[in-house]
């Protein structure tokens, strides 16, 4: 049986996601995601907050429901977003009947999943969900900041016994970081901008108004005003994460890049990820800077590597120009269904598309 998520199933649902290696949930991440967030409280209807799947009264699968706010040139739209499907293996036949409760959902005029696995992004395709058209979407570019420790991650990776694989670290780590070091001889440019690191709670109303001038693009947007930033990159279990880059002209923001971590801790890799970049008018030179900024305060707060999912080609372009490292996805993780013919024409231009880490649940 499938029915909507309760508040008193949080042990339940915090057994089966420990079980899967994600962690326990908790009421205080629940609120984080159902209460706090500014998209429920705009006034539009509600939308479920999840489903769980159970078996003779005992929960066996979960799927959280997002909900948050687009524009799209002057249309603001309600979107739903699928979050931390996780369902028991003896009962992974049954995830369809989450996934149906979720495509079925009204209220919404477009449904997303952003971080599909393989097995998942099959059933979202026969429940007519259709791969965003963003190209490269499936190949995420990545940055080595500590040799050593990535090529210890890589080895286990590549089954090595953690044993075999400290002992490869070390003995590949010198080369490996000579070669990282010549590849990643280049220059960039500033563009004039002072660009600085600072911390999301200081997220102040120049966002908003950085919002304002690049919102009225003819682009699909998450909303990234000061309250959903906030809100978004809220403090995490790990110190120091997240953190944001800021490039101004004056008193002007001109953009900003949000890097979070997200660890891979089967590998025993610190990890981070590029959650969010939002530059006027795309502009190379500042793209550039931020990055560049960005990897050094990674590296200082610890992490191996940084990696850049998404993001549309004028990004992609700029960041490739820092010769990053390229890693394929096993799968198409990010699809979307639209409620209406009009909307659905839309979405079918690539150019449409700025979609990242920051869409769903991505990067919370």
């Amino acid at each position: 049986m499938v029915r909507e998520v309760r508040s008193s199933d949080i042990e339940q649902v915090s057994a089966i996601t420990e079980a899967s290696g994600w962690g326990p949930t908790t009421l205080s991440g629940w609120q984080h995601l159902w209460v706090d967030n500014p998209s429920v409280r705009d006034g539009s209807p509600a939308v479920p907050k999840g489903w769980v799947l159970e078996e003779a009264g005992r929960v066996v699968g979960y799927l959280c429901n997002l909900t948050g706010r687009y524009r799209l040139g002057p249309r603001t739209l309600r979107v739903a977003a699928a979050g931390s499907l996780v369902v028991l293996p003896e009962h992974r036949g049954l995830s369809l009947q989450l996934l149906l409760e979720f495509a079925k959902q009204k209220n919404v005029d477009l449904l997303l999943n952003t971080t599909a696995a393989p097995h998942v992004t099959k059933i979202c395709e026969f429940l007519k969900f259709t791969r965003i058209p963003q190209p490269d979407y499936d190949l995420s570019l990545y940055w080595v900041l500590g040799s050593r420790r990535f090529v210890g991650a890589a080895l286990r990776k590549k089954g090595a016994p953690p044993a075999l694989a400290r002992l490869g670290a070390v003995a590949l780590a010198a080369p490996v970081a000579l070669y990282v070091a010549h590849r990643h001889r280049f220059k960039y440019s500033t563009a004039g901008v002072d660009v600085s690191v600072m911390e999301p709670l200081a997220i102040d109303d120049s966002f908003d108004s950085l919002w304002e001038r690049v919102c009225v693009s003819d682009r699909l947007l998450a909303f990234r005003d000061s309250a959903t930033l906030r809100w978004h990159l809220a403090p995490s279990r790990h110190e120091g994460w997240p953190f944001l880059v800021t490039a101004h002209d004056g008193q002007r923001l001109r953009g900003y890049a949000a890097f979070v971590r997200q660890d891979a801790p089967h590998l025993g890799l610190i990890r981070a990820r590029v959650a969010d970049l939002i530059v006027e008018d795309d502009d190379r030179q500042i793209v550039q800077a931020l990055l560049m900024t960005g990897l050094t305060e990674a590296r200082h707060r610890g992490a191996a590597m940084v990696e850049l999912i998404g993001f549309p080609e004028s990004i992609r372009r700029a960041a490739s120009d820092l010769k990053p490292f390229g890693l394929k996805s096993e799968a198409w993780p990010f699809l979307y269904r639209a409620n209406d013919d009009d909307l659905r024409r839309s979405l079918a231009r690539k150019e449409l598309w700025y979609a990242s880490l920051f869409d769903g649940d991505g990067s919370l």
